[in-house]
């Protein structure tokens, strides 16, 4: 389901514009808000009045700009769902990184503590590890970027590496 539906499911109409891969998502404030980088843009947008109107509401406007090459569209709007209370654990399982990546760049500690509990190590690669090993070098991802390297390290030295 596309996050454009998400808001055929909640009873308010949405207040909030986010874009983002050239696309406009149109969303809630109050699911919105869980994120902190979300809740950032929502309160400045409020305290210097740059909201806008959308027909006969007014409503936030959001412009994201990331230059993370681990964020996608895929991620970005998975996450929007997450945020909206809809999980795709199927589809989340098929892009682990980039959603750790979007959960990272946008506060979602939850998503990032349960993508990497739920790793499933058994069907990963060497390739994917390094890839991965990478990633939460490059960045913070705090406490669980140290357990995610720590269980890297574990899985190379059991495979021999």
């Amino acid at each position: 389901m596309p996050p454009q539906t998400i808001v055929s499911k909640i009873v308010h109409p949405p207040d909030v514009k986010v874009r983002e891969f050239g696309k406009s998502y149109k969303l809630h404030k109050l699911q919105l808000m869980k994120s902190p980088y979300f809740k950032s843009a929502i309160e400045w947008n409020n305290k210097n009045k740059k909201n806008v109107s959308d027909g006969d509401q007014e409503c936030v406007s959001i412009n994201v700009e990331t230059d993370d090459p681990w964020i996608t569209k895929q991620s970005f709007e998975l996450l929007l769902k997450r945020l909206h209370c809809i999980q795709d654990i199927q589809e989340e399982s098929m892009i682990p990184s980039q959603m750790m990546a979007t959960a990272r760049f946008f506060q979602v500690d939850d998503i990032m503590v349960s993508m990497a509990s739920d790793w499933n190590w058994d069907n990963v690669s060497v390739g994917f590890v390094i890839n991965l090993l990478k990633m939460v070098t490059d960045e913070d991802y705090g406490n669980v970027g140290s357990d995610l390297v720590i269980k890297s390290e574990e899985y190379l030295y059991d495979n021999g590496w």
